[in-house]
């Protein structure tokens, strides 16, 4: 098989890439700066350098890229402006669907749990893939935009070239050299206080080698294709269980305060009127719309993509956290228990 992987030297991508290597795929590794090179060297990886947002390097791409079976579209901005990330993107997503459609090859798109419309969803609701998708943009964040955008625009493309697609939607990533805290946890505000939501919500995490291992087999199964896939990790963890076991691997969090639930949701009022009556001169750092898009309290399901895919979550969230914790200054190497 031979793969193009965008964003190969993005978390995620590098991740995945190693994952086909595994496999003895031939790989064409698309970066903006493939100098880098964060991969394993190997004969059958070539690396690539393209601005998606730019046709001509998108059409030198596709030359040297030649027939490719699976385009593994994992590039997105997450920095910078919102013209640029509109740009590199959504743009760029077209511009690289138009591209390789003389290829024929299936587009695995890694998209993401942000355009789901969370606001429509009842507090402890089954968030699967039948949950609707966010259509009050101007209310969200400049990533949801783009990333709503770019799913829908790539199944529009898909779908006009003939294209077969499968898209994937990970949870919250994390692993070896993420950062500790989800935001799912809590809002950090710098210098003051962490404040850690509700307690008893389930993080929807998902270990990025677990996540890799769904993308690859969703590139190669095909009971995958014209699929959209919720990738998250089996025995998700409580913000209670998360907390416990970051204690035990760092130490006490530093003005760490837990917010219950009515006590939030009070706060996060008080910021829309500060808002209101200061006539914005009080920005709308907190809104309700923004807040259930992080923490309001939902169960997940993986079982869609474990029928697909026949992919089972390798890594659980003890295991996959406590790796990760162990990186950090301070970090206890002998945690007591499992924290679940």
């Amino acid at each position: 098989m031979r793969a193009l992987v965008t964003g190969a030297s993005g978390y995620l991508g590098r991740h995945l890439v190693r994952r086909l290597l595994d496999e003895d795929v031939d790989i064409i590794a698309m970066a903006r700066d493939a100098n880098a090179q964060p991969w394993p060297s190997s004969s059958r990886l070539q690396p690539a350098s393209c601005d998606l947002g730019h046709v001509p390097s998108v059409r030198r791409l596709a030359e040297q890229a030649g027939p490719v079976d699976v385009v593994f579209h994992m590039a997105a901005v997450t920095s910078g402006s919102h013209a640029e990330a509109m740009r590199g993107t959504v743009v760029g997503s077209q511009n690289l669907v138009d591209a390789f459609a003389a290829t024929r090859a299936r587009v695995v798109l890694a998209s993401s749990f942000s355009v789901y419309k969370f606001s429509a969803l009842r507090k402890w609701a089954l968030l699967d893939e039948n949950a609707p998708i966010e259509d009050c943009l101007r209310l969200r964040d400049s990533y949801t935009i783009t990333k709503t955008r770019q799913e829908a625009l790539v199944r529009e493309q898909c779908a006009r070239q003939g294209l077969p697609l499968v898209v994937i939607r990970p949870g919250k990533i994390y692993g070896p050299d993420t950062v500790a805290l989800p935001p799912q946890l809590g809002l950090d505000l710098k210098g003051v206080a962490y404040l850690w939501m509700g307690g008893n919500h389930l993080l929807p995490l998902t270990h990025v080698s677990n996540c890799a291992d769904a993308i690859y087999l969703a590139g190669v199964r095909d009971g995958a294709v014209g699929e959209t896939l919720n990738i998250v990790d089996d025995d998700l963890p409580t913000q209670k269980a998360f907390m416990r076991l970051y204690r035990e691997c760092c130490g006490p969090l530093d003005r760490a305060v837990r917010i219950p639930d009515w006590t939030f949701a009070l706060f996060v009022r008080m910021m829309e009127r500060a808002n209101r009556s200061t006539k914005g001169n009080v920005p709308p750092v907190l809104t309700r719309y923004r807040a259930a898009a992080l923490w309001k309290p939902l169960r997940y399901s993986n079982q869609r993509a474990k029928n697909a895919l026949g992919w089972e979550p390798k890594i659980g969230w003890a295991e996959g956290v406590k790796a990760m914790l162990s990186t950090l200054p301070g970090a206890s190497s002998q945690p007591s228990e499992q924290g679940r």
